[in-house]
């Protein structure tokens, strides 16, 4: 089944549905992450966004994430759109310290969906931006900032860590709670399967929009 690539984030009901559901299945079946150990990262060819926003600035309605902050773990990374590869699996970024969104899920601001993102784990002498993501518990707080400079504060409510067959991607694609704004990440961990290309294990966390802050 071809799935379709571009939509407006305004525009959800079964059409939607569909294509996260299929997205959830491939991601299972190919595995979220590509990453082989040896690979090298590439430079960044966008400017990144300043990591230091004004705290005035107002939040608006919703906006695109464009920049992960995660103080615990020492994350302080640029966020890229990724779509789907010709496999019909979730893209990865481009680089082992860039964070991957998927743009046919929830924009900042949005709770119909959670804003999903993906990074890689990468090895012991090359780590990803996500190769500390299993030190995460519960109350840890994560930041997104948006394209026009807000910043949105979550709180970690849980974390998972599960075989690459065992994820859910229908709770990863859909709010913690109903109508609460979610993230989810998620990342590789465990041993790499040299024929399927990429680890056997998955960490997943899942976090909630602060409102007080």
């Amino acid at each position: 089944m071809k799935l379709k690539k571009q939509r407006s984030h305004k525009v959800f009901g079964w059409g939607l549905f569909l294509i996260l559901i299929s997205v959830g299945v491939a991601l299972v079946a190919n595995g979220l992450m590509h990453t082989s150990p040896t690979k090298q990262p590439t430079p960044h060819s966008k400017t990144e966004p300043k990591t230091q926003p004004p705290a005035s600035k107002a939040v608006s309605s919703t906006e695109k994430p464009v920049r992960l902050r995660i103080n615990k773990i020492a994350v302080d990374a640029a966020i890229e759109s990724v779509g789907l590869t010709s496999a019909g699996a979730m893209d990865a970024p481009k680089t082992n310290e860039g964070v991957g969104w998927y743009k046919d899920s929830a924009l900042l601001g949005q709770s119909a969906f959670s804003v999903l993102l993906d990074g890689h784990y990468g090895t012991d002498k090359q780590p990803g931006v996500f190769y500390r993501l299993n030190e995460l518990v519960d109350g840890d707080e994560i930041t997104l900032m948006g394209e026009n400079g807000a910043l949105f504060s979550y709180k970690i409510v849980e974390t998972e860590r599960q075989n690459l067959e065992e994820i859910d991607m229908k709770k990863a694609l859909y709010p913690y709670r109903e109508g609460v704004q979610s993230i989810t990440i998620i990342t590789c961990e465990g041993n790499y399967d040299t024929s399927r290309k990429t680890y056997d294990k998955r960490v997943v966390v899942y976090a909630e929009r602060n409102m007080t802050k």
